[in-house]
């Protein structure tokens, strides 16, 4: 009887998750969220002289380093996209998120490559 149980309670997590959006994107899928998702709000994890060189148009710069003390600027009713320069840093930035802000987590995505300015 547990066996059965426990076999329902996998599909019925996996049936849940069937249709999640995948969190990390291609840069190709970042460039498609950010052209077709309007409310998007956008998070750039670099250091703030890389974003000053070049950064995609409306995005917010929240350093990795920064992301603790900054982390109840990010809006819990928008959908979110974070990048970094390589796919790295986002991912350590992704974690503090999951530990601060577990509720974020059904909203993000972040591209997990070098973005496509």
């Amino acid at each position: 009887m547990k066996k059965i149980f426990l076999c329902l309670m996998l599909l019925i997590t996996a049936a849940c998750f069937e249709n999640a959006p995948a969190v990390a994107v291609s840069p190709e899928e970042g460039r498609k969220i950010i052209a077709s998702t309007p409310d998007l709000f956008l998070i750039d994890v670099r250091k703030p002289e890389l974003f000053a060189q070049k950064h995609y148009p409306d995005a917010v710069n929240i350093p990795v380093s920064e992301m603790g003390s900054q982390i109840y600027t990010i809006p819990a009713d928008r959908p979110i996209l974070m990048y970094c320069r390589s796919g790295n840093s986002v991912k350590t930035a992704y974690a503090i998120l999951k530990k601060l802000r577990p509720e974020l987590l059904k909203n993000v995505r972040y591209i997990n490559g070098t973005p496509l300015f």
